[in-house]
């Protein structure tokens, strides 16, 4: 595994830039607690250890990075009144057989405002064609729900990731509905990791009332 060599590092964990854990590059792991001190010990840097020395880091330890792939949207600009998303999840190296990767997947749906008719929300992950994992939220109130699914992913599965969102034409809301899901957590964290792009969302927007 290799760290970037700029932008945005953790010594654990950073969702803003994956595959960039101080921790995993050196240990193997992002098993806490860690410390920086430590982490430039065995990493072989000399005193003060700081967390820009890790830039351009490389260690022997190979990462398999699970992403979002081949996804396509039937309103990329999400400005229409319904939003529908798909994409698949791919890992940067194929999986041996016998080798398993364990994601949490977290989906959050969200009606950003009060409007007259109700929106729909969905999210869904299937596996080999059947349906793993699905939630669906109808409702004309301002109101959010999520939650995390976690299951294994082993050689030759298909994982298709599912979003969708849809305003009634009469609706008069100016907020967004909306559907998200990303990978939040990889294990083994040994193997694995976040790589890019790692999530994916179907929304609305606008005044979309027609007269």
């Amino acid at each position: 595994m290799a760290m970037p060599a700029s932008g945005n590092i953790a010594i654990l964990d950073n969702t803003l830039q994956t595959c960039s854990s101080i921790s995993c590059a050196v240990d193997g792991n992002a098993t806490p607690p860690k410390c920086l001190t430590a982490l430039g010990v065995n990493a072989g840097f000399s005193s003060p250890y700081c967390m820009s020395d890790f830039y351009g880091y490389t260690t022997a330890v190979t990462y398999k990075c699970l992403y979002f792939t081949t996804i396509s949207s039937t309103c990329p600009n999400g400005t229409a009144l319904s939003e529908c998303t798909c994409s698949y999840i791919v890992v940067s190296a194929a999986l041996s057989a016998g080798e398993t990767v364990c994601p949490t997947f977290y989906w959050n749906l969200s009606r950003g405002g009060v409007g007259e008719r109700t929106g729909t929300m969905v999210a869904r992950i299937c596996c080999n064609g059947s349906i793993k994992c699905s939630c669906c939220l109808v409702t004309a109130n301002a109101v959010s729900c999520n939650g995390n699914w976690t299951f294994p992913i082993t050689q030759g599965d298909s994982v298709c990731i599912v979003t969708c969102a849809v305003k009634h034409v009469t609706d008069t809301t100016l907020q967004p509905v909306s559907s998200y899901i990303c990978v939040s957590a990889v294990a083994p964290d040994s193997c694995f990791c976040k790589g890019t792009p790692i999530s994916q969302q179907s929304y609305t927007c606008g005044n979309l009332l027609i007269e």
